[in-house]
């Protein structure tokens, strides 16, 4: 539309006189705030100061008179120039509405000759906006500054013109003379608030705090923030402190940020995503700066005008909820409050106001009957109306929704008061801690502890804690006693029950204390959770622990390790524990709390530091609940108790865990250093654990032969295991990598390396498309696959694979595995593949994938020796038998495994099962997968045999030096001279047939033999046979790899030279190994 109107405005005839030819084509315009409810909005007025006519338009133009004008507020010349011009080129077009007015007859539109405004600023920025546009002519974008005389005359019509408009709408006597007309706004005087500096007390907290405590500090004020739009459910929640909600509610929010980074709220909110532009308005208007660069990393600088943008779409989005609207008016009124530099300038106390009484509208609407209004609406009112109404009556009129709220508020607040400052009084010594200097009060009598002496009942003083009790005995003593006074002493320094009163008491009941600010202005902070953290922790530090057991006759001394028990179908790690002395064992199940009936493998550590806080935890609920004694019924338990010393095999364990438990608040410090066992209690812990796996086998009814070949496992030792690095997925490719220069050509190696893994874990689709080589599948799929990487970037696809998404945890796993689009992350990209394969969410197909391509995960970690450790191989069988199930219920009847399953079983499983034979009886389902199809390969391939054995040569290019083979003979062409059918040459191309001439010129007549020669560098024309031939047809060129063995590499869409090129360009890479 823009470049229409510009066209339009510049085909306007343009003269120095106005077409009455009595007074100059001359224009004065600014920008007011017109703030009548309630549909206030800016306007942009007209002045032609010598005829003193005048005219106004709504911005931004094209907005309908019953709705707010306020997504447009701009707090710069900059911001306000695009709209402003615009307004001005729409006025012209348009007639300065002389079009619409059927009075009189009227002239034909014209462009002005000149403008002017009142502010350089303003006139600067309109001047380059209407240039930038293309407005003709030049001289027309160079807009002059009006005098003070028009600037005057401005305002004296205008307050005619807006005296008029109050007449329209009805306003009159008393109301009309309160209502006064809006100044034009002046930029240049205003400054565009800065991100206030911190108080001595937040940096001084700060400079305390390290990164996640500062982190946590931060999603504090975002809470505190959400949490003050959010109208009321009815109960006395918002009247409590911030403490409680931010303590209870912080780790949700931690985890929502982590969850949609800055990219992916974003764009959510930009598609139209209510819940999205709320949350992104909040972040962009508070503190993610800090967030940013502590540890989220949603490179989100705080953006006062993106703030607002976004709230503003949430607050009129007509897919907004009632909830989502109330909360982003209300989170909107300090946005225009901190324009306040020493005193708020009209329109923002006029738009705070605005926002202030349509979210107490719809507070109305969205909370029970009697609910008071959000905890913004009422600060607002409370803190900011009530001043400014004095200076300002009109806001008495345009906003009783938000009064009414107020005084509803206060008479319930009132009420609620008096009731608790009456029942305080009757027993004031009962919610106030009697010991001399400290202020905390309770808003419940149980919160504080009396004392239990023999003191009169109603004397009893009350303490928040033992130490102030202890401090205060010297002075209640002497009236520790029946019928002696109450020892309680008023100092001075407390402050009056009754004023200290709170409106309600809480559910829970909470402790509060008094907090002065710089101001002098004290409030009672209050918390019901801040002594409620780290109940486990706690808990363990609250048992005894003493240096002997309970029996007094062994060291209260425990060797612990962790194992992984390979038994299906529930494979899981465990925390396994040994008393040496007395020979007692327990083992917890890792991760703690998961049910007997599913798998452990979401946690499959692969260092010491990684296994360090699930451990910690294993050994704090172990000890916690008694060793599980408590839930044996043999025998009377004793009373749980703490170790007063812990050990392990691996050192590099002891030091993990001890750190960990250091950081959670393990007490004693002595406690956290745990020692490393000796080789005595590592054969015994091995010994005892053997016998407890005996017995484990037996209760799952396995016997004779097959509980003999079952192992009992050995600990992990951390110590001596180097992770994996990130390698290539085939050599191949590693190879290309170090060719490359090119960015896109890596890129697109990278594409190809993701479909490589995408595709093994493919459940078949009946046909043979799996054995095809990757070759042609990547000419398909490659441009599909870059679509998907440019429409999901990482941290859109991250986001919703962190909100439960199976199909984004698939393609993340995967994305991390190869590095496209991220960087390889081989941790990450097995949380995303587990997430996958174990979420309810996910469909059985994207399971089946997932299980299929974790495979690859555990194999990457043999070592040069081609070795793989136990549990790597056990956990690889455990994802390719439930791969192998999963594919016979998705794919067709007598259908063959994903690729994954089937590489893994024919490359692996069978030699490793020669040395571990119980692999034999767990993975039966993947067993089965491979019988299947190596029985319908060998079918395959024997029909594909016999035919070719028919005629060798219609099969193989019969150029001496050419390798090229195809599956079908119609993809190959033969000679066209006079020789026999049946012993024609074949070729791949017209420059092999020419360089084959000269051999096979003598043999091109009837009845000669056949020319082709096998110099013996020719594979068995049975041993290259496929085991099917494609339906389009495919050449095949064999490709040695780095390990000596050879493939055939084949397509259906690269032509004879291109797979010659790639197999020299191997042969370069394996002379450069």
């Amino acid at each position: 539309m823009s470049k229409e109107l510009v066209e339009a405005f510049n085909a306007l005839p343009r003269r120095p006189k106005a077409p009455s030819g009595l007074v100059p084509n001359e224009w004065h315009f600014d920008i007011r705030y017109i703030q009548m409810e309630p549909t206030p909005s800016h306007i942009i007025y007209f002045l032609q100061p010598e005829s003193h006519f005048t005219h106004m338009e709504r911005l931004p133009i094209g907005i309908a008179s019953n709705q707010s004008g306020l997504k447009f507020f701009p707090e710069t010349a900059k911001e306000a120039a695009p709209t402003v011009a615009k307004g001005i080129l729409h006025a012209f077009v348009n007639n300065m509405g002389c079009n619409d007015k059927k009075l009189y007859p009227h002239t034909e539109a014209y462009a002005p000759w000149k403008l002017f405004t009142e502010e350089k600023s303003l006139a600067v920025a309109v001047g380059k906006e209407l240039k930038r546009m293309g407005v003709r002519p030049d001289d027309l974008c160079t807009i002059g500054v009006s005098s003070r005389a028009v600037v005057q005359t401005a305002r004296k019509d205008f307050s005619g013109f807006f005296y008029g408009l109050k007449m329209v709408c009805g306003l009159e006597d008393m109301v009309a003379a309160v209502i006064q007309a809006p100044d034009s706004i002046k930029f240049e005087n205003y400054r565009v608030p800065q991100p206030e500096p911190m108080s001595a007390i937040e940096e001084e907290l700060n400079r305390d705090l390290d990164d996640e405590g500062r982190l946590l500090n931060e999603i504090g004020k975002y809470c505190t923030i959400w949490s003050s739009g959010l109208p009321s459910d009815g109960t006395e929640y918002e009247a409590k402190s911030h403490g409680n909600k931010i303590f209870r509610e912080i780790e949700i929010i931690k985890a929502r940020l982590e969850e949609k980074p800055e990219r992916v709220v974003n764009a959510a909110a930009d598609r139209g995503d209510a819940d999205a532009a709320l949350d992104y308005g909040i972040r962009q208007g508070t503190f993610f700066q800090n967030i940013c660069a502590l540890s989220i990393g949603l490179g989100c600088k705080r953006n006062r005008k993106r703030s607002r943008d976004y709230l503003i779409k949430a607050a009129y989005s007509s897919k907004s909820s009632q909830t989502i609207k109330a909360m982003a008016h209300g989170i909107l009124i300090q946005w225009y409050l901190e324009s306040n530099d020493g005193g708020i300038h009209p329109r923002c106390a006029f738009a705070a106001a605005h926002h202030c009484n349509i979210a107490a509208q719809l507070c109305l609407d969205v909370s029970p009957s009697g609910a008071r209004a959000s905890p913004a609406v009422l600060w607002f009112m409370s803190k900011t109306f009530k001043n400014l109404s004095e200076d300002v009556p009109e806001m008495y009129y345009w906003y009783k929704d938000a009064i009414h709220a107020l005084e509803v508020r206060e008479k319930q607040y009132g009420e609620n008061r008096k009731k608790m400052a009456k029942k305080r009084l009757k027993n004031t010594v009962r919610y106030r801690c009697a010991a001399l200097g400290c202020d905390i009060e309770a808003d419940t009598g149980a919160m504080l502890s009396r004392c239990s002496g023999p003191c009169d009942a109603d004397k009893k003083p009350y303490y928040c804690s033992k130490e102030c009790q202890r401090a205060d005995w010297k002075n209640h003593k002497p009236f520790c006693r029946p019928g002696a006074e109450c020892s309680v002493v008023d100092d001075g320094s407390k402050y009056n029950m009754s004023d200290t009163a709170p409106a309600h008491k809480s559910e829970a009941g909470a402790l509060q204390i008094p907090i002065t600010f710089k101001d002098g202005k004290t409030i009672l902070f209050s918390s019901s959770t801040m002594d409620m953290s780290k109940e486990l922790v706690e808990a363990f530090n609250a048992l005894p622990r003493k240096a002997r057991m309970p029996s007094g006759r062994v060291p209260n001394e425990w060797h612990f390790d962790i194992r992984y028990i390979q038994m299906e179908p529930t494979p899981s790690h465990v925390i396994y524990f040994l008393q040496p002395q007395s020979l007692f064992t327990h083992m917890e199940r890792l991760p703690i709390g998961i049910a007997s009936n599913q798998s452990g493998l979401e946690f499959f550590p692969e260092t010491a530091k990684e296994a360090a806080p699930m451990l910690a935890k294993g050994i704090l609920h172990a000890f916690i609940n008694n060793m599980g004694l408590n839930d044996r019924r043999l025998y009377p338990p004793t009373d749980a108790y703490a170790p007063w010393k812990l050990f392990t095999e691996d050192r590099s364990l002891a030091v993990a865990v001890g750190q960990e438990l250091k950081r959670i608040g393990v007490r004693p410090d002595d406690l956290c250093h745990i020692g490393v066992s000796s080789r005595a209690i590592g054969q015994s812990a091995q010994e005892n654990f053997s016998r407890f796996f005996d017995g484990l086998k037996k209760a799952c009814g396995l016997e004779g032969i097959v509980a003999a070949v079952v192992q009992a496992p050995e600990c992990i030792m951390f110590q001596n295991y180097s992770v994996p690095q990130p390698k290539p997925v085939s050599a191949y490719q590693e190879g290309l990598n170090q060719d490359y220069d090119d960015d896109d050509d890596k890129l697109m190696n990278t594409i190809l390396e993701y479909y490589n893994v995408w595709s093994r874990g493919v459940p078949s689709d009946g046909t043979e498309y799996e054995v095809k080589s990757h070759g042609d599948k990547m000419q398909r799929q490659i441009e599909t696959i870059k679509a998907r990487l440019e429409e999901k970037s990482e941290h859109v696809v991250n986001a919703a694979a962190d909100r439960g998404d199976g199909d984004a945890a698939l393609d993340y796993g995967v994305r991390l595995t190869v590095g496209l689009g991220c960087k390889l992350n081989r941790k990450r990209a097995r949380d995303y593949l587990i997430k996958a394969a174990c979420s309810s969410n996910s469909s059985q197909t994207v399971k089946a994938m997932a299980h299929g391509i974790l495979i690859q995960w555990y194999l990457d970690s043999t070592d040069d020796r081609q070795t793989i450790r136990a549990r790597y191989l056990f956990a690889a069988a455990h994802h390719c038998n439930m791969a192998a199930k999963l594919c016979v219920g998705l794919s067709p009847s007598d259908a063959s495994a994903s690729s994954g399953v089937l590489w893994f079983m024919s490359k692996t499983f069978k030699t490793m099962s020669g040395h571990v034979p119980e692999l034999n009886y767990w993975y039966k389902d993947a067993i089965r997968a491979m019988e299947a199809r190596e029985r319908e390969y060998e079918q395959g391939r024997s029909r594909m045999v016999k035919k070719r054995l028919k005629n060798t040569i219609r099969y193989r290019c019969a150029a001496p030096d050419c390798d090229i083979e195809a599956d079908k003979g119609s993809m190959l062409s033969c000679c066209s001279g006079p020789c026999d059918a049946d012993k024609k040459p074949h070729y791949c191309s017209k420059e092999c047939q020419r360089a084959d001439w000269k051999n096979h010129k003598p043999f091109c007549r009837p009845g000669a033999e056949c020319s082709v020669i096998d110099n013996g560098s020719k594979y068995d024309i049975s041993a290259t046979a496929p085991t099917h031939k494609s339906e389009a047809g495919a050449l095949r060129i064999p490709i040695t790899t780095k390990d000596g063995e050879t493939v055939m590499f084949s397509s259906s869409t690269m032509d004879a030279q291109m797979l010659k090129d790639l197999k020299e360009a191997s042969k370069k890479h394996l002379k450069g190994l």
